[in-house]
């Protein structure tokens, strides 16, 4: 049920500012799990942030959402500016076929999170929330950041990381986890996420290692700001490399069908060589299998700025090649089916 309005300017021309009914911005259907009040425009009153969670039903499953309310002073009102179960990157679907906003399972799934980012000049800030949801039958963070300037809110950087089993080979991750957290300090904070990285090579529900990012802002024009993925700890070698598979089985190693401009790649690989793999890797033993050839975990094992010898076949000819990894890009494409023929990056 909403909370009692408080009386707190209820005075007609009172200057200030009433309490919010915390109730009134969430459906009767939910319940308040936290209320976070955060300065995001330097305005004298500040915003507020509510977490809130469905009550549970005949389903094991219920839906989330993250509401930023801001007192409008022209209009002497609290007002709803952005609510996360509204956005297409907060839906989900369970494996039995559920659909809702930010699913999260009663068996003990956690709730949203929702907090403050000093990451931008002057006394604003952006709002980050995130929640590890249900998707199919594994969980998945869905992660926002929120700017609002002007009485207006949008979003302006999310994505939904699958939280994968971490099959490392005995390589044990950089990075602690769970994750996302926000660093360095004011007004220069960024968010730090980690998360399993499910190369093509591995199966559906599991990784290989862990990798991480920092989501950062950055200027576009006066008053306008993106959000980059910046420091990816995956490594890259700079080609895309094509998969024969036949009733899912991949056959052969790893084809060369193309060479990124100005990668570690460039020069030293080419179109046709053959990547049979990295000298002196451990192979991977995924029992749960494959979905391509080893190199592709082999490499990846390693980090960006380390240096690898590619064991490749050139025209029938064996050699090694040197080449010190760089970093993965969200421009990187991951992989295209075409056919039979799958093209991967790597």
């Amino acid at each position: 049920m909403p909370l009692p309005e408080a009386t707190a300017g209820a005075i007609l021309g009172s200057t200030e500012v009433p309490v919010p009914n915390i109730g009134a911005f969430i459906p009767d259907s939910y319940r308040v799990t936290s209320v976070v009040k955060m300065d995001l425009d330097g305005a004298v009153t500040d915003e507020e942030a509510i977490t809130a969670v469905g009550v549970a039903g005949s389903s094991q499953y219920v839906p989330t959402t993250v509401v930023l309310i801001a007192w409008d002073n022209y209009a002497r009102r609290w007002t709803a500016v952005f609510n996360a179960a509204q956005q297409n990157s907060y839906q989900t679907e369970t494996q039995q076929g559920q659909k809702g906003p930010g699913l999260i399972c009663t068996c003990g799934g956690a709730g949203p999170v929702a907090t403050v980012m000093q990451d931008l000049p002057g006394k604003e800030a952006s709002l980050v929330y995130w929640v590890p949801a249900v998707a199919g039958n594994t969980t998945v963070w869905l992660i926002g950041v929120v700017n609002f300037t002007n009485q207006l809110a949008n979003l302006a950087w999310s994505d939904q990381l699958n939280i994968a089993h971490i099959d490392s080979y005995a390589v044990k991750p950089r990075n602690p986890f769970p994750s996302p957290v926000v660093v360095e300090r004011s007004p220069h904070q960024q968010l730090l996420v980690t998360a399993p990285w499910e190369t093509a090579d591995d199966n559906q529900s599991y990784a290989i290692r862990q990798y991480s990012f920092e989501v950062t802002a950055v200027q576009q024009g006066p008053g306008e700001w993106n959000y980059e993925a910046v420091n990816d700890t995956r490594s890259f070698v700079g080609v895309e490399v094509a998969i024969d598979v036949q009733a899912g089985v991949p056959l052969g190693d790893a084809k060369i069908a193309y060479v990124y401009p100005g990668s570690p790649a460039q020069g030293k690989l080419h179109v046709g060589d053959l990547v049979e793999g990295v000298a002196g890797a451990k192979t991977p033993t995924n029992a749960m299998g494959l979905n391509g050839p080893a190199v592709i975990d082999q490499v990846a094992l390693f980090y960006p700025g380390e240096k690898i010898r590619l064991e490749v076949d050139r025209a029938g000819q064996s050699m090694n090649v040197l080449i010190t990894l760089g970093r993965w890009l969200p421009s990187i494409q991951d992989y295209v089916q075409v056919g039979q023929n799958i093209l991967v990056s790597m």
